[in-house]
């Protein structure tokens, strides 16, 4: 089993222990699996806001740097998984989007990030984490 279960679909509402919407928590649900969960409230084949995105990636991230198996899934673990891994490869190895779109493609699926609406928010998302990290670099 994994540690940690990022699931993008609700769908998996009934088997994780919080439901991640719009940037909160909006609901506790009984826990059904031996590893705590989020669910977000993702529709199928749409992307996301890159500071949703990047709210998903800090969660994961923070999971990964303290050494803990991760679970990412949606239903058929294409687009919205995808999506996902795409930005987190964009974030940590800092990839343009297009990149990063390839490189999921190459090392998980090759159907992965499966619209153009979400290739969109992985580049959208890469952009957005490059200018706010350019930022927060002024601002110290």
């Amino acid at each position: 089993l994994p540690d940690f279960g990022m699931y993008l679909d609700k769908a998996w509402q009934d088997r994780v222990s919080a439901i991640w919407t719009a940037g909160s928590y909006i609901k506790s649900v009984a826990v059904k699996r031996a590893y705590p969960a989020i669910i977000v409230d993702w529709p199928d084949m749409a992307g996301r806001p890159p500071e949703l995105l990047a709210q998903l990636v800090d969660i994961c991230r923070s999971k990964m740097r303290r050494g803990l198996v991760i679970d990412i899934g949606c239903q058929a673990g294409h687009g919205r998984s995808g999506v996902l891994l795409a930005c987190l490869i964009a974030r940590v190895e800092h990839l343009s989007g297009e990149q990063a779109i390839a490189e999921v493609r190459k090392r998980y699926c090759p159907h992965a990030v499966e619209t153009p609406s979400q290739e969109q928010a992985v580049i959208a998302f890469s952009k957005w984490w490059k200018y706010e990290r350019g930022h927060s670099a002024v601002r110290r």
